[in-house]
Order: structure tokens, then sequence, then C-alpha cells
């Protein structure tokens, strides 16, 4: 199965878990919103762009040391194309670090589903590559 078919299938499949989702609309605890005071994205933009792209280094620099599903994706993320929304679904990935809640998890899986979604088939877009490492990342810990 090449790229394409599966990024196909794993949309199919996205919206359908997307869905279900939707159903059950997660409502956060009282941790969690401390958490998301704590951890503001709106007004502190800059700071999470520069932990993005230290963090970005650091995954170039470590490449062969990720998954090999990732590794391509790790080395074709460009620091200068970051947008808005890869700061958005990196600040939801950190919540997920530091609290892997249902509401947490719900929330980024959703944010990777759109920019994967919303890449149209743009493989070698940041936005793309940026969520299918994160996705991944966050996949693989919970296994």
């Amino acid at each position: 199965m090449n790229i394409e078919e599966e990024d196909i299938i794993f949309t199919e499949e996205e919206k359908q878990i997307e869905e279900r989702e939707e159903e059950e609309e997660l409502q956060p605890s009282p941790e969690d919103l401390a958490l998301e005071a704590e951890t503001k994205l709106t007004g502190e933009e800059e700071k999470w762009k520069a932990e993005l792209t230290l963090r970005i280094k650091e995954w170039k620099a470590e490449a062969s040391s990720h998954p090999e599903e990732i590794q391509r994706y790790i080395r074709g993320v460009k620091i200068d194309d970051l947008t808005p929304e890869d700061l958005e679904l990196y600040h939801a990935f950190t919540q997920v670090q530091k609290q892997p809640s249902p509401y947490f998890r719900q929330k980024f899986g959703r944010l990777a589903r759109r920019q994967i979604r919303e890449a149209k088939g743009d493989y070698e877009s940041t936005s793309f590559q940026l969520a299918k490492i994160l996705n991944t990342l966050t996949t693989a810990e919970e296994e």
C-alpha cells in the first residue's frame, strides 16, 4: 500500500471516528481546566513558536532515533512554514503530554485529523507533516 492509499484509508477511518466523537463531546475535568489556564496559547504565541522550533530542531538532530514511519516527515518539516494552526496543534500535543486525560486526547485528535484532512493531499506541507509526527508520537505513547 502506498502513502496516498494509506492516507485515503486513514481519512475515511478518521471521519468515522470524528462522527462518533462529536456525539460524545467530552467535558474538561477541574484538572483539565487548571492545565488549560496554566498553558494558555493566546498571547503566548511567540513562546510556543520558539518551543516548537526548538523541538523540531531536536527531532531533526535525532531523526534516526524516531520510528521509521515519521522520519521522512521530520526531515520535511520546514520551520519557516509554521502556521497558527500548527502552534495550536503543538499546544494541544503538549497538554496531552502533561495530562493524558480523555478530554485532551479528544482535543488533540480532532486538531490532528483536521490538519491532515485540510492538507488535501499536499503531503509536503509542514502542517500535514507536523500533524503526522505529533499524531504518531501520541499514538506510540498510548500503546
